[in-house]
């Protein structure tokens, strides 16, 4: 098997008690030991939002990832962000209209990892666009959601 999928739903999580950061049990012993990329999908339940709302999705797996960003003080800095979320609404906009978040393995690039992941207590971190906690424009914390993980052997590794 190349492939390999990890499902984070915020209705199954360890320990937590804001779905913005929630930690659950997983075990990778499952996987062999290798380098991988992967990717992922998510969609979360209605929030209030106005379509503007910048979202970040952060997740420690106890990897070193190839993934980056800059900083006022250190060029290259080793992240846990792993994509963007994007708002969609549907309904007739009439009060009724919904709105939630979501975003493909298209959205957002892959990531390589060194190794496969050795967090046995993952955490899935969703952050606004200034690196604080999210909230929806009502002030209401992240509506459930699922992440689907899609890890990826890399044979030349």
């Amino acid at each position: 098997m190349d492939d390999y999928l990890v499902v984070f739903n915020s209705r199954k999580n360890a320990e937590g008690s804001n779905r913005n950061n929630l930690t659950y049990h997983f075990d990778w012993s499952q996987m062999e030991e290798c380098d991988y990329t992967f990717s992922f999908n998510m969609i979360c339940e209605n929030n209030t939002l106005d379509g503007t709302s910048l979202i970040q999705v952060h997740l420690d797996l106890g990897a070193t990832t190839f993934a980056f960003e800059t900083s006022p003080t250190n060029y290259a800095n080793r992240t846990l962000f792993i994509g963007t979320l994007r708002a969609n609404s549907f309904g007739n906009g009439v009060g009724n209209t919904h709105t939630f978040l979501q975003t493909s393995d298209t959205d957002n690039g892959h990531i390589h990892i060194k190794g496969k992941p050795t967090n046995q207590n993952p955490r899935v971190i969703v952050l606004d666009g200034a690196g604080a906690p999210y909230v929806d424009d009502a002030g209401a914390e992240l509506g459930h959601y699922i992440l689907t993980l899609k890890l990826e052997r890399l044979y030349n590794s």
